[in-house]
């Protein structure tokens, strides 16, 4: 929350371009005890612009169950559980690969209010039944998004892997 933001700001940190939620540090992370105790965490600000996208974005009707369909690692589904909070909603997140919600899990503990992580493929039937009312689907998972801060990840990919991934995505 902004308790956390002001503390942050207070240590030197700055404020974020786009999201009102971010903070720019000029620190290793994890030198501030705010991200070691779980009070805020690191995660690319155009990743909170998706969550503030789908969290803003006009809806009619009710609008008390979320889906993170591809919750991995967890940052954006923070968010979103902050978010749904504030609503009275609540979040539930999906993701395929058990160590990964492991880490949304984590990730969503520490965030006051209501959650299911679930692990299970967000294509299955169970998730389309009209139940939810805001769905993020942050598909395939990649990896290219990141490139600019993880180099090291072009190295995993082949172009080859794109069309198999969009095959997914659009499935």
């Amino acid at each position: 929350g902004f308790d956390v933001k002001e503390d942050l700001l207070d240590k030197g940190c700055g404020e974020g371009h786009y999201s009102p939620y971010a903070i720019a540090i000029n620190t290793q992370p994890h030198s501030l005890s705010e991200i070691r105790n779980g009070k805020a965490g690191v995660q690319d600000e155009g990743s909170q612009l998706v969550a503030l996208t789908l969290a803003y974005a006009p809806l009619i009707g009710r609008d008390a169950n979320w889906l993170d369909l591809c919750a991995g690692p967890g940052g954006k589904a923070a968010l979103l559980k902050f978010l749904a909070t504030e609503r009275n909603a609540n979040l539930t997140a999906v993701e395929l690969q058990a160590h990964r919600a492991k880490l949304v899990e984590n990730s969503l503990n520490a965030v006051d209010g209501s959650h299911k992580t679930i692990v299970a493929d967000g294509t299955d039937a169970q998730f389309a039944t009209g139940d939810f009312d805001r769905v993020l689907v942050d598909a395939p998972c990649t990896g290219l998004g990141v490139l600019r801060r993880r180099a090291e990840s072009r190295w995993r990919r082949q172009p080859k892997d794109v069309g198999a991934l969009a095959k997914i995505q659009r499935g």
